[in-house]
């Protein structure tokens, strides 16, 4: 039974996972109309007006942070999980590595949920 599940979540990762995760090119984000509305310029995040990479972490964290250069995020909330329970999470708090902010937060393109590569968060909102 528990290699039936297993077998399952494996299919689900290949085949569903990439469709959830895939960025929508041409799309702006809740962030990116969140830093129009407060005047944040490409200067702001990367240091020039022509970018050509990502925002670092330390970029977003001028802004984002508690002040000690750590982002404390929104907290646990509860979040359906997998498909068939509830979970409590916080986002921010990765079990595998400190994530950086861009690998789900976008600005140019559509946000995308990084813990639906592995997992079914159907109602974790990303901005």
């Amino acid at each position: 039974m528990k290699r039936r599940i297993l077998i399952s979540r494996i299919l689900m990762m290949l085949l569903i996972a990439p469709l959830m995760y895939a960025s929508q090119p041409g799309m702006i984000s809740v962030s990116g109309l969140t830093h129009q509305k407060h005047s944040v310029t490409c200067v702001d995040c990367h240091n020039t007006n022509k970018p050509v990479a990502k925002a670092s972490v330390s970029a977003c964290l001028k802004c984002h942070s508690n002040g000690k250069g750590k982002y404390v995020g929104t907290g646990a909330k509860k979040y359906a999980f997998d498909g068939h329970s509830t979970k409590e999470v916080n986002p921010h708090v990765s079990h595998f590595v400190e994530l950086p902010c861009t690998e789900c937060h976008k600005t140019h393109v559509a946000s995308v949920n990084y813990c639906n590569k592995c997992h079914l968060f159907g109602d974790m909102p990303v901005k």
